[in-house]
């Protein structure tokens, strides 16, 4: 099931806190973007949203190296934190504005079949988030200088039961449970977002 009010108090958290917002989903087939559109004023919030299903839409929309995948698989914690890293760069190379950001990334095996020898509720989930004003950003060029390091992330693997519709619904909640656990850890001011702790 759902947790809505789980998504309203992430909205109203990062609208809060003037945090964008960005998706890029694999399982979920852009599930999370459309529940989270549910909420009036979410385009205050959502800058957009990516649904990479295979392996190359991941490559070719997120930057994703094919390496990554050749070695990992699509179902791995280093698939999902390069899905919200592409995801945040994409974000600076399109916008000419200093702004705070959140991505979450999913891709996992839905079932009923495993995928690449994961049994079926096979889940990985990452959010990440970047600090805007730990850069000058006078002298900073986004799309050439951001690096991963730059980011605060937060990647899990999950094992869900259920229907493929109960693993979807599963894997939202638990992404947002990662974007709130990312934004909690902001509740404070402090020099540099790359001492959060997760």
């Amino acid at each position: 099931m759902i947790d809505f009010e789980l998504i309203k108090k992430v909205f109203l958290l990062l609208k809060e806190r003037n945090i964008k917002l960005i998706t890029a989903e694999s399982l979920t087939g852009g599930l999370i973007a459309s529940e989270f559109t549910k909420i009036p004023g979410s385009s205050e919030v959502l800058w957009g949203g990516y649904v990479v299903y295979t392996p190359q839409a991941k490559i070719s929309l997120l930057g994703i190296e094919p390496a990554i995948i050749d070695s990992f698989g699509v179902v791995s914690l280093q698939t999902v934190e390069a899905m919200t890293f592409g995801a945040i760069k994409k974000f600076f190379d399109s916008s000419c504005g200093n702004e705070s950001v959140i991505s979450i990334a999913v891709s996992g095996a839905a079932g009923p079949s495993s995928l690449e020898g994961n049994p079926p509720g096979t889940v990985c989930v990452s959010a990440a988030f970047f600090y805007w004003k730990t850069f000058d950003s006078e002298k900073l060029n986004y799309s050439q200088v951001l690096k991963k390091e730059d980011l605060v992330f937060k990647t899990n693997t999950y094992v869900f039961s259920g229907s493929r519709d109960e693993v979807r619904e599963q894997t939202l909640n638990k992404a947002f449970l990662h974007v709130l656990s990312l934004i909690e850890r902001t509740a404070v001011p402090v020099g540099n977002c790359r001492n959060f702790k997760c």
